[in-house]
């Protein structure tokens, strides 16, 4: 019998399993020794009330004859799809009922989605990027070519190549580096992936973090709102179209950091890749409710793959659904009446007052970074802040040194070549974490 021998061109370790033997190794020198993580993006909030009682309400519906529910709808139940559909009319985006694909999270759907595709194809990736993206097409023998993120184009890299991709991967707001995609660049891609009949797979796990300009949060100190979206502050606005996104840049002047933007079409970036004319024709949508509802535990998502994309003129949609049905027996019944909840007009309101706090947890970085003048961007519309590391250090030389202190980051080099030098900083940690790392961090500037 012969085993996948691409999983010999698999890196040795997931990233993070890597940062946690790391972490385990630190804590055994000394138990008591402080800890503050801000590395992995999980959650660090419970569950909104509402719903636990839904599932509460639904476990005891499983235990009656009369509301007992079997094997589901392997493509998810209507009333889910329902408010899926709900939440993206509230961004004047329509869908079909047919076009949502309930799932257990995107980095399952992910994977799964390459199985439309013949083996041996091009993958446009990004570079820093999520390992998954990577990963998966490795191991599906697939050939991924980067295209570099660095500081002279914001790390929002565009296609800039005459080579024909079958797939590119988007991820945006982008982890690791927390920036984001406007209007005029996913038009960009759009129209290449028209042109070349290629497909993006357009993860939108961060979308909850782009705030309208009329959404507001509270700023760290208390009184004064402050509008979440403009994200650090007293800063000067200046325009340059030739590189785009939003960067922040310490080296501008301490205390009179400059924000760099190109967003052409003003206003707050795309929360979906359907807000751009043709997307429907070329792109799938992943979305987890991880962020969104805080469901990283719970386990539900989303996938949209609109009935209008076509690939030589084979439906998609119509494979994904024989595909779906020989994979998988759906998401359980439970999960998906919690996060039918969750898309509750309210809750989805009382959740982004969660995500605001996230915000200003990476306000807090990115003003102690520019206090320092400290390279870094993202932290805006997202929960990360990539920060470059002092003094040509790699990535893992100053994951020790923060740790050997207890602050437990994320190398940039587990992301990709373009990550070396750099480390994602996550806002997903408790306030008094945010606060005793930057403390950290300005003794080690």
């Amino acid at each position: 019998m012969k085993i996948n021998s691409n999983f010999d061109k698999l890196t040795d370790d997931y990233l993070f399993a890597t940062i946690n033997t790391r972490v385990q190794e630190y804590l055994s020198k000394d138990k008591n020794a402080p800890l503050f993580r801000l590395g992995i993006g999980d959650i660090i909030e419970p569950l909104q009330a509402r719903v636990i009682q839904t599932m509460v309400n639904k476990s005891r519906e499983m235990g009656v004859k009369e509301s007992f529910k079997g094997y589901c709808e392997y493509s998810g139940y209507p009333f889910l799809k329902q408010k899926v559909i709900q939440y993206y009319n509230a961004n004047n985006i329509p869908l079909d009922c047919d076009d949502v694909f309930i799932s257990d999270g995107a980095k399952s759907q992910l994977s799964l989605l390459l199985d439309l595709f013949d083996k041996g194809i091009s993958v446009c990736v990004p570079n820093p990027v999520y390992p998954v993206y990577v990963d998966t097409n490795v191991l599906k023998g697939n050939k991924v070519v980067y295209i570099d993120g660095n500081k002279s184009n914001n790390f929002l890299p565009i296609i800039e190549t005459d080579i024909n991709f079958d797939i590119i991967y988007l991820c945006n707001p982008n982890n690791p580096t927390g920036q984001v995609y406007n209007k005029a660049q996913l038009e960009h891609f759009v129209q290449y992936a028209l042109k070349n009949e290629c497909v993006i797979f357009y993860d939108a796990a961060y979308e909850a973090f782009i705030f309208d300009d009329e959404e507001f949060g509270t700023n760290t100190s208390g009184g004064t709102p402050r509008r979440v979206s403009e994200g650090i502050g007293q800063v000067k606005e200046t325009t340059d179209n030739t590189s785009g996104g939003t960067l922040r840049r310490a080296s501008e002047g301490i205390g009179q950091v400059k924000e760099t933007t190109d967003n052409t079409s003003g206003g707050t970036p795309p929360k979906s890749i359907y807000e751009i004319n043709g997307a429907k024709q070329c792109a799938i949508e992943i979305c987890s409710l991880s962020k969104t509802a805080g469901f990283t535990g719970l386990r539900c998502g989303y996938t949209i793959l609109p009935k209008q994309l076509n690939i030589g003129g084979v439906e998609l949609h119509t494979l994904f659904k024989r595909l779906l049905a020989l994979s998988t027996n759906g998401v359980s019944y439970i999960s998906q009446c919690a996060a039918a909840t969750a898309l509750d007009e309210e809750n989805v309101k009382q959740n982004r007052l969660r995500l605001s706090k996230i915000l200003q947890n990476t306000k807090i970085i990115s003003d102690a970074l520019n206090q320092l003048g400290v390279y870094h961007c993202g932290g805006v519309c997202s929960p990360y802040v990539w920060m470059q590391t002092p003094n040509g250090v790699s990535s893992w030389e100053f994951f020790d040194l923060c740790l050997s202190y207890g602050v437990v980051l994320t190398p940039g080099c587990g992301f990709g070549t373009s990550g070396e030098g750099f480390c994602r900083l996550s806002g997903f940690a408790q306030r008094e974490e945010i606060l005793q790392a930057v403390k950290v961090f300005k003794k080690i500037f």
